[in-house]
């Protein structure tokens, strides 16, 4: 009876061993793939005298905020170089899989201040503003490099490249191949008050640029997009320079995930009993951010808006001592989940969330302080703690359960921007050490996450092989999809002679398009064959085909 008894217990222990290696099997497993110094020694607002005030707000600088821009295989940092008293705005550029950085410097420098400044004199140690962020954007369109530096509430501070320098030879990624500094992007329109510049790319390879227009609660968020030809006319999506009684600004902008461009923001007004930010605001935008706005309800809303309670999703601050320290944090996923987060003083963090196909938003407090992308059905929180170093956390897209994937603390880093790019993140950190120079380390860490996954592509018209007679009229429709991540392009081919290129569903040529409706028709008599390929956002092609037989007699026909 004893041995039976120590068979099963064994029998047992056997089982829950194997079921928790498959669980841990199951989950991804991020490992650390690169580190190094990058013999690079970015800005910090120091000085060795403790009692000489070094910053307003706080004294980080770079790398910080859209520093880091990851697009066809190449890295993208703009920064400053230390110490306080170089600091020239720098720009590096990296060929992924090489881990070798070439750096341009500009003889542009970061501002300090030598005037009193919220009742600190910086006469004597002059001081910076860590609102003057270095931000980076490439055109996938034309090739260009897009620079913006040095604003806090003044004139725009602005430099782009000469077209195609983005992906060329290391030898023409020089200074010689930016123009001077301007302070406008549509010419003969000067920007005056530029804050908080924040970019993105939408799948068409357009810049899309959000920004404010005045002053702290009593400022517009604007936009722009580059097209790869010019800059378009400004636009005010919010107005918060309103008369009184509601004046406000926004604090956040447009985000873009899987193909959707979304406004996330809170607002702090002028004149409130809450001190700095209140609300998370909420909509759809359109591709660009201009279109028409669609609240998490579904309600419409016109461009502009001088109030946009009706955008609201929810109030984290349930008194009036509370404070939201920042623009809430935001992921959407492929699947259509909505994540936020909000960190209220007294409080801590509280993360709201929808998940896939939900109709309601669900509160949480058991949640990272910042969300930063999501993959593989998951969300995934990045933070760099001066303490404990890099920690990686992530959650199911329908849940708040974390768990933590990742944590490295050899090195403790003070700031770092960081991208996801093709199941790695790529990061950029400077080191916490008391100095205006802190070393920049570049980590490469892989989560582990399958990124191999082809796009899905079909003809939905015609579904198969077809045969038509002469003056014939054709239209083909392709139906793709990503389960990873996004379509980036659809292109059609006729024996191999490329058609066109589609951006955006529908994915269509051909006879009722208003593109060139004529564009499959007039072929010779006898077989041809038409494919379609679909590339994602990682790379991956697929491709389908059917067989097209003209035949050279009959009447006309359509297929």
């Amino acid at each position: 009876m004893q041995n039976k008894l120590i068979i099963r217990l064994l029998a047992c222990l056997l089982l829950n061993c194997l079921w928790m290696c498959q669980s841990t099997f199951a989950q991804a497993t991020a490992k650390l793939e690169y580190q190094a110094s990058m013999n690079m020694n970015g800005l910090y607002f120091w000085y060795s005298n403790p009692q000489l005030p070094a910053a307003l707000f706080n004294r980080e600088i770079t790398p910080k905020g859209d520093s880091l821009d990851i697009v066809n295989g190449y890295a993208f940092l703009a920064w400053y170089k230390g110490g306080m008293h170089d600091r020239n705005l720098m720009l590096s550029r990296m060929k992924l899989g090489t881990n070798k950085w070439i750096t341009i410097e500009f003889p542009e420098k970061n501002t300090l201040y030598t005037t009193t400044h919220l009742g600190v004199d910086y006469s004597k140690s002059p001081g910076g503003d860590s609102h003057r962020v270095a931000s980076v954007g490439i055109s996938t369109i034309d090739g260009t490099v897009h620079l913006m530096y040095d604003n806090h509430a003044d004139p725009l501070h602005y430099q782009v490249s000469k077209k195609n320098i983005a992906f060329a030879a290391d030898a023409e990624f020089k200074l010689a191949n930016f123009f001077p500094e301007r302070n406008y992007l549509r010419y003969g329109e000067p920007i005056n008050t530029f804050t908080y510049p924040n970019l993105k790319r939408n799948d068409a390879g357009e810049l899309i640029l959000n920004f404010r227009v005045g002053a702290s609660r009593q400022g517009d968020l604007t936009m722009t997009y580059y097209n790869g030809l010019e800059w378009s006319p400004m636009r005010t999506l919010i107005k918060g320079n309103n008369a009184k009684p509601y004046e406000f600004n926004t604090y956040g902008g447009l985000a873009y995930d899987f193909g959707k461009m979304y406004m996330v923001g809170a607002i702090r007004v002028k004149n409130s009993p809450i001190g700095n930010n209140q609300g998370i605001y909420f909509a759809e935008t359109g591709q660009r951010g201009d279109g028409i706005w669609k609240s998490i309800s579904g309600k419409i809303f016109q461009l502009p808006l001088g109030n946009i309670e009706g955008l609201k999703i929810a109030e984290p601050i349930k008194q009036n001592s509370d404070v939201m320290g920042s623009a809430p944090s935001f992921v959407a996923t492929k699947n259509g989940a909505l994540h936020f987060t909000a960190f209220v003083t007294k409080r801590g963090i509280t993360h709201y969330y929808r998940a896939p196909g939900a109709t309601t938003i669900t509160e949480s407090a058991n949640a990272p302080g910042h969300l930063s992308f999501s993959a593989a059905d998951r969300v995934y929180s990045v933070a760099v703690d001066p303490k404990k170093g890099v920690v990686i956390k992530s959650t199911p897209e329908n849940k708040s359960e974390w768990r933590t994937d990742f944590t490295y603390g050899a090195i403790k880093f003070a700031a770092a921007s960081f991208n996801y790019y093709e199941g790695k993140i790529y990061m950029i950190a400077a080191e916490n050490i008391e100095s205006d120079k802190r070393p920049f380390h570049q980590l490469i860490i892989d989560l582990g996450i399958n990124t191999n996954q082809k796009p899905t592509l079909s003809f939905e018209a015609p579904t198969g092989d077809i045969t038509v007679n002469k003056n014939y009229r054709l239209r083909t429709l392709v139906k793709a999809t990503d389960t990873d991540g996004s379509i980036e392009n659809v292109r059609l081919y006729i024996d191999g002679k490329p058609i066109r290129q589609d951006n955006t569903a529908p994915y269509e040529w051909g006879d009722g398009t208003a593109i060139n409706p004529n564009e499959l028709n007039g072929l010779s008599a006898g077989k041809h064959v038409v494919k379609a390929t679909a590339t994602d956002n990682e790379g991956a092609i697929s491709e389908a085909s059917f067989t097209l037989t003209v035949n050279n007699s009959g009447t006309s026909s359509s297929a």
